[in-house]
């Protein structure tokens, strides 16, 4: 990586605690907000409101798979396509507008009983019926409460959401999960996501109106225990703080397991777990240039490492060698906020190769059609172990377990998790386990 560059990470006191030989992260709920753009849900202006309704209605089902749980609720969450508004969902499947604080007001909490959609007894079905398109939508469950809470916007209020990054917030002792789905005029889209944590878990079968049924169902019911024990294993072959990544409640039980990007700590054991392969990857491609289908009217680039200015060079575009924590989270340093459609296409895949160890193997400098072998991924290290352990507890080995583990080869496997239909009728939402 040349000159060390810094992991910063937020910073908490008194984290990390012993779990026999392992190092667990141990959560405190306080009434403290950590408000940042990964927990905060924002209304925007928009300038053109009107929309046809939907032609048929998608019932959202949500099923209660965990036996011997306590209360499970569920919250809806999106924003409305046609003001903009960040808006709730409730039971009877009308929307809940969020009020807007007054501005300089500190985050209000929003009413429980406006958004809480309490789940019946093991076993059982609650259908929540969607008449109105809504978008970048999530399914919240918890055993237990979550708290959500509103934030002055100029556009709108902000919700502000849980957030597995910060062991003192308000949800943390909580036992939670969630799904997202995104319903347009065009397409009904939903995915289950392990990107920043696996917690209490959710299976999504989709079924259209012609009867075609569609699955993603993820990690098993005792998921969260196999991915902290591989984790835990991977800590005792490499010595790298892995074993961090499980996450225990105040009485030691564990709750869910982070990924690397949420480690909210202090120690700085993954600053440098990249750095010499970051710089083997850009001396590679001095000599042998990479090249990446963005599948965009761009087609192939192909970028060469300039060892004067330290940047991989493509037409147009530019990216300077990523640190851990821009590894990890695919958004920040040189992969923060890519400009247009080719410049996303370019940092999916290239964080996408980092994450999965596929640079330096046959065909590694032509991403990601050059490495056809999914079997490949994760194969050397560094690696994203995080990743690798998720995919192998996951039943059908799909969902998200980094921001773009959509990327794949022309023909590959959808390993993302990922469900979507033209003409939806129905989402299934398993919580706690897959359907038998």
């Amino acid at each position: 990586m040349g000159a060390a560059q810094a992991l910063v990470m937020p910073s908490y006191a008194g984290l990390a605690i012993r779990d026999g030989p392992y190092n667990s992260t141990v959560v405190h709920p306080t009434n403290r907000r950590l408000t940042t753009k990964d927990n905060t849900f924002n209304s925007t202006f928009v300038t053109q409101s009107v929309q046809d309704a939907p032609a048929a209605p998608v019932t959202l089902a949500l099923s209660n798979n965990l036996n011997g749980a306590g209360q499970i609720n569920a919250y809806i969450t999106g924003t409305d396509p046609t003001s903009g508004q960040v808006i709730f969902i409730k039971a009877d499947g009308s929307v809940y507008q969020v009020p807007n604080p007054a501005q300089g007001e500190p985050t209000q909490q929003i009413d429980p009983a406006s958004i809480t959609i309490p789940l019946g007894a093991y076993g059982s079905v609650t259908n929540v019926v969607l008449s109105q398109y809504i978008t970048s939508a999530r399914v919240w469950f918890g055993v237990g409460d979550l708290w959500f809470g509103a934030n002055y916007g100029d556009a709108g209020p902000g919700i502000a959401a849980p957030y597995v990054a910060d062991p003192n917030d308000r949800s943390a002792g909580v036992n939670w999960g969630f799904a997202e789905f995104n319903w347009n005029a065009e397409l009904f889209f939903a995915n289950i996501s392990y990107v920043d944590f696996v917690g209490l878990l959710v299976s999504l079968i989709l079924t259209e109106q012609s009867g075609t049924v569609t699955k993603a169902l993820g990690a098993p019911a005792d998921g969260v225990n196999t991915v902290c024990q591989g984790l835990r294993t991977q800590h005792d072959t490499d010595g790298q703080p892995w074993d961090q990544l499980c996450v225990n409640d105040a009485s030691g039980n564990l709750l869910r397991v982070i990924s690397p990007a949420k480690l909210p700590s202090t120690d700085t054991g993954f600053a440098n777990y990249w750095s010499a392969y970051v710089d083997q990857v850009y001396d590679s491609f001095a000599s042998n240039p990479l090249t990446i289908n963005t599948k965009t009217a761009a087609g192939d680039l192909t970028g060469t490492y300039n060892a004067g200015s330290g940047n991989l060079e493509f037409p147009g575009y530019s990216y300077a060698k990523p640190n851990a924590f821009d590894i990890w989270g695919c958004a920040d340093g040189p992969y923060f906020q890519p400009p247009d459609d080719t410049a996303r296409a370019l940092v999916a895949s290239l964080c996408a190769a980092f994450q999965r160890t596929t640079y330096l193997i046959n065909g590694g400098n032509v991403q990601p059609n050059g490495v056809t072998d999914m079997s490949q991924y994760y194969a050397a290290d560094p690696t994203n172990h995080y990743s690798k352990v998720v995919h192998a507890a996951e039943v059908d080995g799909r969902g998200y377990a980094f921001p773009y583990d959509d990327v794949v080869p022309d023909g590959g496997q959808d390993v993302a998790g990922t469900v979507a239909a033209a003409d939806a009728q129905t989402l299934l939402l398993s919580v706690g386990a897959p359907p038998a």
